[in-house]
Order: structure tokens, then sequence, then C-alpha cells
């Protein structure tokens, strides 16, 4: 495992200052933001109660200068989605956040995680910091979760906003799907952008065969929250929702390794650092019995979406931002069905200029082509042929059914060394 090449910045003295670095960086074809924003964010979590997550939504939590937590949506996909409800209701009560609202969804996973890894929620659920409540305290905790399914709580709480809000997103798509479905462009308008981990675009996936039931083939190619629920991408896919991605290109960038998990000791008489640090402590025995390593998949979609244009001065970004390279105006189709179902497939004519996102009708033949040489998909389309990159192997033609095309954003590399610094400053309360 090599690390990342260090790569120092200058200490940012307050909004004008990041500006400044900003600007620099648009230049170029990459980007560290795509829009100013000069108040408090507006932010909604769905997550799917795996560690990661719950990380994910300490750093929102740690972060509350810059951004208004509105809800937690829980779903069902990599954890057993009653433990993960309960974990969440402590996290946000120990941070003093227990006004914060929690829906459990209804909706479950066409193609379910590993049960194995379901049930990492419980190691979280289980730790002393989140069981200091009495039970009379717990079941009053308890008592406050929203009764309405928590599909539904989205759509409907995001149809009440009187400006957009930003959708985090770190498990499947299942539920924004849903509300898309039940509402249409009416509830699009409700959002500003969706920041989702999910995906890889020019690097392998990360499902492969011997972790699903054997009744479902996979040639690797999709990530595994895209592999979830591929028909609630096709929904996604076809809204004009701007969507940026968090994918395995970016995440693969941030291994968690013994040296970071370390260095939460000497600031462990801290509550963020010390349960941040006692649950990544967790995954580390993943490492040694797995083939692959755990990543910061969910926290770094936090992050970067922490990072992404806020002028909002707090103890962290007064002294400096986390820089996350975003590729603007990526044209991409999702591949819906076959063994190759979730991936997602780049086409040779996207653009890293600074596209406004959405679909991508009237530049590439309304939105619906064919990929890798494949004539004819679900949509109907009978338009020419365009070509994919397929690094990451997908197989372009299996099962022969894709998404329209859209254009999305993504992050595609970060500094391994900037995002560490960023989580323990971020947990330094």
């Amino acid at each position: 495992m090599g690390s990342a090449a260090r790569h120092s910045y200058g200490r940012l003295l307050g909004a004008t200052m990041f500006l400044t670095l900003a600007a620099s960086m648009l230049a170029t074809s990459r980007t560290t933001s795509t829009k100013i924003i000069q108040t408090r964010r507006k932010v909604i979590l769905d997550h799917d109660g795996g560690i990661d997550d719950f990380i994910a939504l300490m750093l929102l939590l740690s972060h509350q200068q810059r951004i208004e937590l509105l809800a937690v949506v829980v779903m069902e996909a990599d954890s057993v989605g009653s433990v993960a409800v309960n974990t969440t209701s402590k996290l946000l009560h120990l941070f003093g956040a227990g006004h914060v609202p929690v829906a459990y969804s209804s909706l479950k996973c066409l193609n379910p995680f590993p049960d194995k890894w379901r049930w990492d929620a419980a190691k979280v659920d289980t730790l002393p910091q989140l069981n200091r409540w009495n039970p009379t305290e717990l079941r009053a905790m308890r008592a406050k979760l929203v009764q309405q399914p928590g599909e539904e709580y989205l759509a409907d709480l995001l149809m009440q906003q009187t400006e957009p809000v930003t959708l985090v997103m770190t498990g499947p798509l299942t539920n924004l799907a849903y509300a898309l479905q039940k509402h249409g462009e009416a509830v699009a308008a409700k959002i500003e952008e969706v920041w989702w981990m999910g995906g890889a675009l020019r690097v392998p996936g990360n499902v492969y065969e011997r972790h699903t039931t054997g009744e479902i083939p996979t040639d690797g190619s999709a990530e595994w929250n895209a592999f979830c629920d591929p028909d609630a991408m096709r929904v996604v896919w076809a809204s004009t929702v701007r969507l940026v991605v968090t994918p395995l290109d970016a995440t693969n960038q941030v291994p968690i390794t013994p040296d970071h998990v370390y260095s939460y000791g000497p600031q462990a008489d801290m509550p963020f650092s010390l349960l941040a640090g006692t649950m990544y402590s967790t995954v580390l025995s993943y490492n040694a019995s797995s083939f692959h390593l755990y990543y910061a998949w969910d926290a770094l979609d936090a992050a970067c979406m922490l990072s992404a244009g806020q002028v909002v001065p707090d103890r962290v970004s007064e002294q400096y931002m986390l820089p996350c390279w975003v590729e603007e105006g990526l044209a991409t189709e999702v591949v819906l069905r076959g063994e190759s179902q979730g991936a997602i497939l780049l086409l040779n004519n996207s653009s890293t200029t600074g596209s406004t996102g959405g679909t991508a009708e009237g530049e590439v033949q309304d939105g619906k082509r064919s990929a890798h040489g494949c004539s004819g998909t679900d949509n109907g389309a009978d338009g020419d042929d365009a070509e994919v990159e397929v690094s990451s192997g997908a197989k372009a033609c299996a099962g022969g059914s894709r998404s329209r095309v859209k254009r999305i954003a993504a992050v595609t590399r970060v500094q391994q060394e900037d995002f560490y610094r960023f989580v323990l400053e971020s947990f330094k309360q």
C-alpha cells in the first residue's frame, strides 16, 4: 500500500484567501468547488448504517457552524436497519443534536449487502460511549423517532422546503428515487445538489461474486451502493438533479491505516476523537482478514461537501480547506442489468470544463446513446454508437439495458494527508 504524496497548503486566513485559492484551481481542468455558498447549507443526510456512515454523520455534526442538519434518513443496506437507526439517534443525542429527526426507510436493496457486513452497525451501537443513558432515557429517545416511513418523510420534507437543500447520500439512491418518482421535477427543484458516495469511473468496482449470495452474477465493475439498487440510479439519471459523485476513484486514495487510527490517541480526551478512533479501530481487523482495505468512503463524501464552495468560516475552515478535485460535466450512463449492473459508463466525449450538471439532452443524442458498440437500449434509442471508457472492466452490452445519459460532477482526486488532517482537526472537540 503506497502512501499518497504529501502536499502542503498554506493556511487560509479567512474567506478572501480561500477565494483566491479556489480561483487558481478553477483555472485548471480540476476544481475544488463549483458554487460559492455564503450561508449555512441546509443538509439532509441519507445513510445506510455502516461504520463509515457514522463517521460521515459525525463530520457533519462537527461543522454545525457551516451546515444546518435538517434530518437523517436511514436505509437498511450496509446494516441491520433497526440497529443503525438506534445508533444514529444515540450519536445525535451524544453530540447535542437530539432535536434532529431520524426516519427509517421501509425500502430495501434489490441486491443485498453481505450479512457479515450488515452487522457492523452493532459494533458501534454497543460501544460504552453510546450507552450512557438509563433505560427510561433510551425509551424517550426511541419515542422521538419519526413514525412515517423514511422514504415518505424525505419526499415530504423536501417538498416543504422554501429554498433548495443539499442531500448527502452515503448509501444507495433508493429514497431519492422514490421522492423523484412521487413528485417529479417539483421535488428536483427543491434540491441544490446531491453528494453521493457511489460508483466507479476509471477504476474497478468492489462487488465480487464471493460477496454476493451467489445468485447474482457480477463482473466486479460496480460499486456496492450502485449495485445495491441500479433501478434507483436509472430514476436519478433521468432527472435534472445536480449530482456530485464521490466514486471509488477518490475513496481508494484514503485507506484507513493503523497510523491514522493511532493519531486519534493524543486527542482522545475529546469526545469526537475518542469515538471516531474507537470506531475506526474496529475496521483494522477487516484490513488484516480481507484482501481489500477499509476506506473512508462516506467520510470523504461528507468532507468534500463541507469544503466545496464554502466561505462561511468555522474553527477548522479559518485555517484551511480540504482540496477535493472535482471534474465537471462528465457524460455517463448506468448499466441496469446483467453482470455489470450498477456500473457507471464514462462516455468518451465527457468534458471537465464546468458543466452545470443535469441531463445531457441535446448534447449526446438527446441523452439516449448506446455504449461501446451496442445498439438499442431500454429507452428505445436509435442514435449512433458512442465509445465509453471501460477501464473498470464493465461489460457495457451485458444485459442490454442502460440508463439515459446524465452529466455529473465527480470527485476524482484528494491528497491522503490533507484528508486525514481535515478529519482530525474536525474532531478536536
